[in-house]
């Protein structure tokens, strides 16, 4: 599985990955863990009925939330096959779908009010 702490030291592999070096990766990582925060919260507030805590259920194969933000860039930059992606990152196909950024509009990465 790849993972930013495997990449954060190969510049070329991390911008050929992302088309970010070190230093904007790292930029752009600050507003996305705050906005990914923002998300988990508005999702845990608008289902007051939930059967479990927050954090409960299956645990996320991408761990930390600079694992989240490489996998939308790199999804964003190559476009891979669901299948390739989810081999990339340790995924099957069917979950690989729901880590899609479009499936967290929210998060801002890959809209243009993110670009500008």
């Amino acid at each position: 599985m790849i993972t930013y702490e495997q990449v954060k030291d190969k510049a070329k592999l991390l911008r050929a990955m992302t088309g970010l070096d070190r230093t904007e990766f790292e930029a752009l990582l600050v507003p996305f863990e705050t906005t990914w925060q923002n998300h988990v919260n508005q999702i845990a507030r608008s289902k007051p009925d939930r059967q479990r805590h927050p954090g409960g259920g299956r645990k996320p194969i991408l761990h930390t939330t600079a694992d989240k933000l490489l996998f939308i860039l790199y999804y964003f930059k190559t476009y891979p096959l669901q299948a390739v992606l989810g081999f990339e990152f340790g995924m099957g196909q069917s979950l690989c779908v729901d880590s899609y950024p479009d499936s967290y509009p929210e998060t801002g990465v890959g809209s243009s009010e993110a670009i500008t």
